[in-house]
């Protein structure tokens, strides 16, 4: 029974590390951002689509075809892989992840800001 109790307090709060710590479970949720490159031009990033099982390669070369421009995986500071795609599309690309790539719309969210003040806003319309 104790070995149960145990099981079900280590599924609320992730994994038992060594030490008796706890190690956070990591979030599936796709983050869409949009930043200015130059005066007109806009470098539009996504996020976290390797962990819905999607290939970051195959993605890239389903949003060149769609939106008719530049898309590249590339790697951040944080050692994470990201897509980067040339153009303002941010609005558009949500469509995409939810039809093309099959990610529920409710794990999409678009990223306002930088930094420590960076706000999370949902893609799902309320």
């Amino acid at each position: 029974a104790a070995a149960a109790a145990a099981a079900a307090d280590d599924d609320e709060r992730g994994k038992l590390m060594p030490g008796g710590q706890f190690k956070k479970e990591v979030t599936r949720e796709v983050l869409v951002s949009s930043k200015q490159r130059q005066k007109r031009k806009f470098v539009c990033t996504v996020r976290g689509l390797e962990l819905f099982g999607v290939k970051l390669a195959d993605a890239c070369k389903i949003f060149k075809k769609k939106f008719s421009c530049g898309a590249s995986v590339v790697e951040t500071a944080d050692n994470k892989e990201e897509i980067e795609i040339q153009g303002d599309v941010k609005d558009e690309v949500v469509g995409v992840i939810e039809k093309e790539l099959g990610v529920d719309i409710k794990s999409i969210f678009f990223v306002e800001g930088g930094g420590t003040k960076a706000t999370k806003i949902p893609a799902a319309p309320a």
